[in-house]
């Protein structure tokens, strides 16, 4: 679940906002549809995600044109090069 609910908030993110808001269509069936680790807010009709959202927004940052497919390996160059700086 986890890799999904990143991806889900990193959605949220890439469309310039912290939480989604529900559809008014959608609010009487959220029982049925909202996913088991996500977090909605009555009051203002909004779900997230109820991770901590850093690795969220890196990957909303290459999803914005398509290659959030990028990040990891991105992420995995970044790990060797500081291992390699700190072993050094």
């Amino acid at each position: 679940m986890d890799e999904y609910m990143a991806d889900f908030q990193a959605r949220i993110f890439a469309e310039g906002k912290l939480t989604a808001e529900v559809p008014e269509q959608w609010r009487p069936y959220l029982r049925w549809i909202k996913p088991i680790f996500t977090v909605y807010n009555p009051t203002d009709h909004t779900w997230s995600s109820p991770y901590l959202p850093l690795y969220s927004a890196l990957r909303a940052i290459p999803m914005k044109i398509g290659a959030e497919w990028l990040l990891n390996p991105a992420l995995a160059g970044l790990s060797v090069i500081s291992i390699a700086s700190v072993a050094r």
